[in-house]
């Protein structure tokens, strides 16, 4: 899925930045910004994420720009789109369908798409990512491992 905005989107945030706009300066309040982006049924923005981007992009008087409110609710959208991706990936790996990635589920997928793995290999990869103990990947577990780290 691609991160850049269609034109449908870019007229919904417009409208909803309009919208906590109030006082028409081009810029919204701080405290609107979580609202403005829900309003757009984007629920994945988190406090830590407005903190983020009010600290990156916002201006000292606790407001943020139209610019800024775009930055935001892309990153509202790729969050969502690679969630998305992470569950698809998620069930090919759970061949099953009952939750969980097994040895054999894990093993089978990979060589089902042409990559060589051992026995030995997929015990590793389950067991350091294996918070729970169980010998098999939960969606949380499985999330986790196919995250790259964040840089600071």
């Amino acid at each position: 899925m691609s991160s850049e905005l269609t034109e449908v989107q870019t007229f919904e945030f417009k409208a909803a930045f309009a919208a906590f706009d109030r006082n028409n300066d081009g810029h919204i309040d701080v405290s609107d910004l979580s609202a403005a982006i829900r309003s757009l049924g984007h629920t994945v923005v988190s406090e830590a994420d407005v903190g983020e981007l009010v600290a990156a992009i916002g201006d000292k008087k606790g407001s943020v720009s139209f610019a800024a409110f775009m930055a935001m609710a892309a990153k509202s959208i790729r969050d969502v789109q690679a969630e998305e991706e992470m569950k698809e990936a998620f069930r090919i790996f759970d061949r099953n369908a009952d939750g969980f990635i097994t040895h054999d589920e894990f093993k089978a997928t990979l060589e089902a798409q042409g990559d060589s793995i051992s026995d030995q290999e997929v015990d590793d990869l389950i067991k350091e990512c294996d918070v729970d103990g169980d010998g098999k990947l939960n969606y949380e577990e499985f999330s986790k491992m196919m995250t790259p780290p964040k840089h600071l």
